[in-house]
C-alpha cells in the first residue's frame, strides 16, 4: 500500500509539472490528476479537477468523470451533487449503448459471418 501511495505522489508530481507547463485546452491531465487525488483521499481537490475538465473540455460524451466527482460529492456529503452527477452518467450510458447499438446494426449488415462483430453484440 504504501507503494502505491507513494507512486501515486510521484505520478501527481509529474502531473502537476504537465499542467504547468501545457496550455489550457489539454485537459487530460486535470482529469487524470483529479483521479489521483481521489484515489488519495482528498475529494475537495478531486472535485476541482473534475469539474474544471467538465467544463473546459465539454464533456457531454463521456462518463467516467461525472462518475469520479459524483464519488467526490458523496464522500463529502454532498448527496444533491453525488445524484445529480450519476444522473448524467445514467444518460451519456444509455446514448452509449444506443450508438453502440447501431453501429452494430451496420456492421452486422456489412459482416454478417464476422466473428468480431458476434462479441460486439455480447458486449452491448
Amino acid at each position: 500500500r504504501y507503494l502505491n501511495f507513494r507512486c501515486a505522489v510521484n505520478t501527481l508530481k509529474h502531473i502537476n509539472i504537465a499542467i504547468e507547463q501545457s496550455n489550457e485546452s489539454d485537459m487530460w491531465y486535470y482529469y487524470r490528476r483529479a483521479n489521483i487525488l481521489e484515489k488519495l483521499g482528498k475529494y475537495e481537490d478531486a472535485i476541482k479537477d473534475y469539474t474544471k475538465y467538465i467544463e473546459k473540455d465539454n464533456a457531454t460524451d463521456f462518463w467516467v468523470p461525472y462518475k469520479g466527482r459524483s464519488h467526490c460529492y458523496k464522500a463529502v456529503g454532498k448527496e444533491k451533487e453525488a445524484e445529480a452527477d450519476m444522473k448524467i452518467v445514467e444518460e451519456i450510458k444509455k446514448k452509449d449503448k444506443e450508438s453502440y447499438g447501431k453501429v452494430y446494426n451496420l456492421l452486422k449488415q456489412l459482416y454478417p459471418e464476422d466473428e468480431y462483430v458476434q462479441q460486439l453484440k455480447e458486449k452491448i
